[in-house]
């Protein structure tokens, strides 16, 4: 369904993105991962055909984006900026919904609005800013595009509004597929739903693939300090946390089966790591953790 080819997009002297090189298959929920600055919005805007690549190749469905009329009727994106009609009434909004987007189930939005308290003859410039994107991620979840991009939906969101959110999501998809993308800083909200996933850092992919290949990349070893170190090279160690004599150590997911027994036999617990947790390690630049900031500033301050 999309596909891009050492896609670029620069702005001025700097590069959003360079060399972005994936494939996302039909059907799929994918979360669009990446620390702030690494692309996502920009990428989300391309795909979306809002604009247009500096260099690199970019297919929708077969088809590039940028002022295509035949891939802006299949595809939403729907972030902060989503606003049909200025300064309009939701009922306003709904009828350009239903106008422009033929899948689109009015019903099911209505009772949705009804649902999160959300008035339809207010303007949507009056709502708060959760109600807004509330309304927005209605509209997107009723359109049934046959691709949908979610950029930060749940931004001032309750954390109950979230929860229903994100159940809404599952529940759409599974009666209707389609392609799904959702750029999130709550991955850890996200990550059961997830069939795959895409990282960015510093504007390039970093991972593209299924959701549970990340979550399997690395291991959290809990024990002695002492004990992990003497069995894991300190070249493997990605980052550490907490305070000796017992230390959380992240490593790849590469352990042998002696180094594993070796570590039971010490009584460290090997533990997997959640979806979120996998893509900061994938791309921390820094080695130790924020405790060793306090350890080492401690140490400066007693000379």
């Amino acid at each position: 369904m999309i596909e891009t080819i050492q896609l670029r997009k620069r702005y001025g002297n700097k590069d959003a993105l360079k060399n972005v090189t994936c494939h996302i298959p039909n059907n799929s929920f994918v979360g669009l991962i990446g620390r702030n600055g690494s692309g996502k919005t920009t990428f989300l805007k391309l795909l979306a055909g809002e604009s247009t690549p500096t260099s690199g190749q970019l297919f929708v469905g077969g088809e590039q984006p940028f002022d295509n009329i035949q891939v802006s009727a299949n595809t939403m994106l729907i972030d902060d900026e989503f606003n049909l009609v200025d300064n309009a009434r939701l009922t306003e909004g709904l009828d350009a919904m239903a106008h422009f987007y033929p899948k689109f189930d009015r019903p099911l939005a209505e009772r949705l609005l009804a649902y999160f308290e959300i008035p339809t003859h207010a303007r949507q410039s009056k709502l708060s800013k959760g109600m807004n994107m509330t309304y927005r991620f209605v509209l997107g979840l009723c359109a049934r595009t046959d691709v949908t991009y979610f950029d930060e939906p749940t931004n001032g969101m309750d954390a109950s509004v979230r929860k229903d959110v994100y159940r809404l999501l599952l529940k759409d998809y599974v009666e209707h597929p389609r392609t799904i993308i959702v750029s999130s800083h709550h991955i850890e909200e996200l990550e059961q739903l997830l069939s795959y996933v895409v990282v960015l850092h510093d504007g390039q992919t970093v991972y593209v693939d299924e959701a549970e290949q990340l979550q399997q990349r690395y291991v959290e070893l809990i024990g002695s300090a002492a004990t992990i170190q003497s069995v894991i090279a300190k070249s493997q160690v990605v980052t550490t946390f907490g305070e000796a004599p017992v230390q959380h150590v992240i490593v790849p997911n590469e352990l042998t089966a002696e180094e594993r027994h070796q570590l039971q036999q010490s009584n460290v617990q090997i533990k997997g790591v959640g979806l979120s947790d996998a893509y900061i390690y994938m791309t921390e630049h820094r080695k130790g953790g924020i405790d060793d900031v306090y350890n080492d500033y401690d140490a400066d301050s007693t000379l």
